[in-house]
């Protein structure tokens, strides 16, 4: 599955450093790649 492992290593960076900044930073990743993930499988342009 694409962006499986680097899901994982995102998590584990915010287990390990759980900051503000890091926190924000890991929420904008997470939703920018949920939706281009969705867009890919849904065929919607990407933003």
């Amino acid at each position: 599955m694409r962006g499986e492992s680097s899901f994982r290593r995102d998590l584990t960076v915010i287990f390990t450093a759980f900051t503000p900044n890091s926190l924000v930073w890991f929420l904008l990743t997470f939703l920018n790649t949920t939706h281009s993930s969705l867009s890919d499988l849904l065929g919607f342009p990407k933003f």
